[in-house]
């Protein structure tokens, strides 16, 4: 074995075992550079990544066997320049590119962050205030809407043939909802109701359809 390195969030705890043979202990921002350098090297090297998988750390905190974090990851969207430098940093899913009034945007997607924080090279840290007791993000309370907000239509549609409505969508968008709520609203006008869902493949933003 040429070289051996072990990839950590926490070298300190490891460097305190010492080492072992020509095995050697680096932070995980060095992963870039260490793979450059195992790839130049000659013959047989081994690389370890040292820590607990991040989908199984959120697997763990919703069912309480882990604390829950009291800090997560923002990015103002006044401040961003849209450069896309900390999806390149971490190649992370849950960065979004989205469009803002102050033109390209990079925005966290809450319900698919990890909560790693592998990304705070490129953007800014907040924490809830309350040292690990925090529930996570908050959404803001919605304004309250008058009953006569929503004009009724000057026009209805007649639905003496097939009427198609399409909604395009993925996983956790409300695809499913909207669907749902369609064909209540048809049924409590009498009409025959007849619906299918495909709702395995929704996680991770996979495809959902509904017919």
């Amino acid at each position: 074995m040429r070289a051996t390195v072990v990839l950590t969030k926490d070298p300190g705890r490891l460097s305190r075992h010492g080492s072992r043979g020509n095995a050697r202990v680096e932070a995980v921002e060095r992963q870039d550079a260490v793979l450059r350098e195992l790839a130049a090297t000659p013959g047989v090297t081994v690389l370890i990544h040292d820590g607990l998988c991040a989908n199984e750390r959120r697997r763990c905190q919703k069912r309480r066997q882990l604390p829950t974090s009291s800090t997560f990851v923002v990015i103002n969207e006044e401040v961003c320049e849209g450069c896309g430098h900390c999806g390149a940093l971490t190649n992370c899913m849950s960065l979004h590119r989205v469009e803002t009034e102050l033109g390209p945007k990079t925005r966290i997607h809450a319900s698919s962050c990890n909560q790693d924080l592998s990304c705070l090279a490129g953007t800014a840290l907040v924490r809830d205030g309350r040292d690990g007791t925090g529930d996570g993000y908050r959404r803001p309370s919605p304004p309250v809407l008058p009953a006569d907000a929503a004009l009724e239509p000057t026009t209805r549609v007649g639905l003496e043939r097939p009427y198609h409505v399409y909604l395009p969508g993925v996983g956790g968008t409300g695809v499913i909802t909207m669907n749902a709520l369609l064909s209540w609203a048809a049924l409590i006008d009498g009409l025959e109701v007849l619906s299918y869902d495909q709702t395995g493949a929704a996680q991770k933003w996979g495809p959902v359809s509904r017919a």
